[in-house]
């Protein structure tokens, strides 16, 4: 009895196993693990990483935005001031000279310096 059960669940395993369904999956290696496996998928990848670093650098440009309006305005007011204070600080120098009389009214100018002297050498003689 026990040699005929274990026949018969022999026979149910062997159906079950010429049933059974096996996956076979065969895989080339890449030069770049994980990355494409021939020239036209390394081009195609090329150009979509190019879509990428554009629409990286279009946020990078909308971060940055905000913070280069604030510098440019800071730049424009700091620009502004210096100005205003050389404008200020020339109409005081003039001012001083004009309340001064007697004084030059131009700045003096420097000596210009001596045009240089040519000396002809004449070739030697033999």
């Amino acid at each position: 009895a026990d040699l005929d059960g274990l026949q018969a669940q022999l026979a149910s395993l062997e159906d079950q196993v010429g049933e059974a369904t096996i996956w076979v999956s065969l895989t080339v290696r890449t030069a770049l693990p994980g990355g494409p496996s021939n020239f036209w998928e390394g081009l195609m990848a090329g150009f979509e990483s190019l879509g990428a670093a554009a629409a990286g650098g279009l946020v990078l440009l909308g971060v940055l935005l905000p913070w280069l309006i604030i510098a440019a305005i800071i730049a424009v007011v700091v620009a502004l001031l210096v100005r205003g204070s050389r404008r200020r600080r020339r109409a005081r120098a003039e001012a001083a000279r004009t309340a001064q009389p007697g004084q030059p009214t131009e700045r003096p100018q420097p000596p210009a310096p001596a045009p240089a002297q040519s000396t002809t050498q004449s070739p030697p003689q033999d």
